[in-house]
């Protein structure tokens, strides 16, 4: 295979897209080409890396009481799936197991489904697009109606915190544009795994502290209020 001079790289349409610069100058130099670019005439060893997905897990810590046996946290998330075995008279963590559930097949994130969907077909793109509009207008429109229900909006939220992978690695000023996220990105927080963290706290401390944060919570039916979906309506649509 023939190198690209350094002069075809600054302008070939092979190593630029849309502007992208597809591949880098130390990539060309490292022998890296284009397969859409070539024809293979002879013997070619090939180096593909592997497809993956961060699971978010945690590891924080936090003052427990110690205690007899063992305890497991588990976090069944959409996507993912975290476990953790712990040492009740230590705090330690003995073993953690993840695993992916059937959709990750198409991507870690339903951003990542989406581009999964364009290569796919027509049909794919219009399911996972609607899929992605629904996500959207329902979380969105239950920040608005959680502000609204304490007599506020969204520009007195101060702080937002995004829990889970979602919260962990969604792009934030990509969220904010398609009106997913209608606070400044300044202001959201991610959270970690916030699930698996409540359910190893729960294992250690005094379940009283945790029936009296039971009895602060309320929860509010989305569709039950009227309001409901004349909002949800509204923010389905996406941003022109």
């Amino acid at each position: 295979m023939q190198r690209l001079p350094r002069q075809s790289f600054e302008r070939h349409s092979a190593c630029r897209r849309g502007g992208k610069i597809l591949l880098t100058g130390a990539e060309l130099a490292g022998g890296w080409r284009l397969a859409c670019r070539h024809f293979i005439a002879g013997d070619l060893k090939l180096e593909l890396a592997q497809w993956e997905i961060p699971i978010l897990s945690d590891q924080s810590t936090f003052k427990f009481a110690l205690r007899e046996g063992l305890g497991a946290a588990i976090d069944l998330g959409t996507t993912t799936i975290a476990a953790q075995l712990l040492d009740l008279q230590t705090g330690g963590v003995l073993a953690v197991v993840t695993a992916l559930n059937a959709q990750a097949r198409h991507g870690g994130d339903i951003m990542s489904r989406v581009e999964f969907a364009l290569r796919g077909g027509q049909v794919e793109l219009q399911r996972v697009v609607r899929e992605l509009q629904l996500a959207k207008g329902a979380i969105a429109a239950g920040l608005r109606m959680l502000a609204a229900r304490f007599g506020a909006s969204l520009d007195d939220i101060h702080q937002l915190h995004l829990a889970g992978a979602f919260g962990n690695y969604v792009n934030r000023t990509s969220a904010q544009r398609i009106g997913l996220l209608r606070v400044s990105i300044n202001r959201v927080v991610p959270a970690g795994n916030t699930a698996l963290l409540g359910a190893k706290r729960a294992l250690f401390e005094d379940p009283a502290g945790w029936d009296a944060v039971a009895r602060r919570v309320e929860h509010m039916a989305l569709n039950e209020d009227k309001d409901f979906h004349d909002t949800y309506a509204e923010e389905m649509r996406f941003p022109a």
